[in-house]
């Protein structure tokens, strides 16, 4: 029989097409549906993204249409070169040979849409079963009893027998004794696996560094000229625009690293999006204000003129309030 292996995935697929005369019953290898195990309320929390953008089509675009997996940088005490890899390589790595690692990055650098994308290619595989836990601040609470309801939020049905992978985002918004406490407990499971999410101040200090003392650490890098590229062409696509000898691609990307180059704004997939956005609705560049200033007006602006409001002096009165 034919059959296609599945990216991220142990099942395989047969299908039917030019052979005749199939065995009943082994025609097609059966997989559980990502869809039939989720909950559709939590299905749609997983597709959910900071930016939101509309087409001259009327779709609206989710995670998945701009998602681009960012490179990291791996911090290693035994090596002190700094090392790229991946960062879907570093999860083929992962379901390899599973082990507790903890990822870090800037302001809007696509931390939480990374672990999202993590938790769906861990559940596509059939070979983990992930938890998404995304903390908030001063929260409290013993971790065990915060996996049973995040279960229950979470999926329809399970098999608890399988390994768990928790993806703990907002780590660094708890306190301290909290974060000591989780840790522990995380330690003491069996057949479980940790992803904790921080940001780069959280790095820098030396108790929390010991505190994941044998967590494998990379850091979320900005988006570097190949990426920029990679989610400019999503971006071309999603709007059905030709990229005709890499010409359109070439432009945009020479008018975002132009826009954000005399700015303190970081290369990162929601600000580059918003540059994008603005010059598709002919939103004028406030070279008086910084990029990230402009990133924030940008917003609104798009944000009123999805609503309909075209009117340019209302527009200006109430990004002025804003601003």
């Amino acid at each position: 029989y034919d059959f296609t292996v599945k990216t991220y995935s142990g099942s395989f697929y047969l299908y039917k097409n030019n052979i005749q005369s199939l065995p009943v019953c082994k025609t097609e290898v059966p997989s559980s549906s990502i869809k039939s195990i989720l909950k559709p309320d939590f299905e749609e929390i997983l597709l959910q993204s900071d930016f939101k953008y509309k087409n001259k089509k009327g779709e609206m675009s989710n995670l998945n249409t701009f998602f681009v997996f960012p490179e990291l940088t791996v911090f290693s005490e035994e090596d002190e070169k700094e090392a790229k890899i991946k960062s879907n390589e570093l999860l083929e790595t992962f379901l390899e040979s599973p082990f507790n690692f903890s990822l870090f990055g800037d302001e809007q650098c696509g931390k939480t849409s990374l672990c999202k994308e993590m938790f769906l290619i861990l559940l596509d595989t059939n070979q983990f079963l992930p938890i998404y836990i995304r903390f908030k601040v001063k929260e409290k609470g013993f971790l065990s009893n915060k996996i049973q309801d995040h279960l229950k939020q979470e999926y329809k049905s399970y098999n608890d027998e399988i390994p768990k992978v928790l993806i703990l985002d907002d780590f660094y918004l708890l306190e301290d004794y909290i974060q000591f406490k989780i840790i522990n407990e995380v330690r003491k499971m069996n057949n479980t696996y940790s992803i904790i999410i921080t940001d780069k101040v959280y790095r820098e200090s030396v108790e929390h560094i010991n505190l994941l003392k044998g967590y494998k650490t990379y850091a979320i890098r900005l988006l570097g000229h190949l990426k920029r590229n990679e989610l400019i062409d999503k971006w071309l696509e999603f709007n059905s625009i030709p990229a005709e000898n890499y010409q359109a691609i070439d432009e945009l990307s020479e008018y975002i690293s132009q826009t954000l180059i005399h700015g303190v704004i970081p290369f990162t997939p929601f600000y580059i999006l918003t540059i994008l956005a603005a010059k598709d609705t002919a939103t004028p560049l406030d070279t008086e204000i910084t990029s990230k200033g402009y990133c924030y007006q940008t917003l609104v602006n798009i944000g009123l003129l999805q609503m309909q409001i075209t009117d340019t002096s209302t527009i200006s009165s109430i990004t002025n309030f804003f601003g």
